[in-house]
């Protein structure tokens, strides 16, 4: 017997509708986001890593691995130059917006924290 496929808010799945796995939100972290927004930036590899701080054949197995997750080809490379494919392009434009919503996320709960501890009593002990 197989199992029917879901939505993350547990719907049933019908064969024809496009749908997003939970595994696959859990797969498609902050890391994945940054490093292709950095290389969609660069437009090549030496650049994107040395700005990442990583080395290039990980940046290269980071940039496989997010397009393997997502089902598509994010770039056309070449030994002379890399280019966004047109579902790169769209990535890229959502992937901004996300790396944007997460640092102002961080940010945010940092100063909450900030806040929170400066309210709190100290342990007088």
């Amino acid at each position: 017997m197989t199992k029917r496929r879901r939505h993350i808010d547990n719907r049933p799945i019908h064969n024809w509708a496009p749908f997003i796995l939970i595994s696959e939100l859990i797969g498609l972290d902050g890391r994945l986001l940054v490093t292709f927004c950095a290389l969609a930036e660069e437009l090549h590899f030496a650049r994107a890593a040395e700005r990442l701080c990583m080395s290039q054949p990980a940046l290269s197995h980071q940039i496989r691995r997010l397009e393997a997750l997502v089902g598509a080809q994010l770039l056309t490379r070449t030994t002379r130059s890399v280019q966004l494919t047109p579902a790169g392009a769209v990535m890229y434009a959502h992937a901004q917006l996300l790396c944007s919503d997460m640092e102002k996320m961080l940010e945010r709960v940092r100063l909450a924290a900030r806040s929170l501890f400066a309210r709190c009593p100290k342990d007088r002990s």
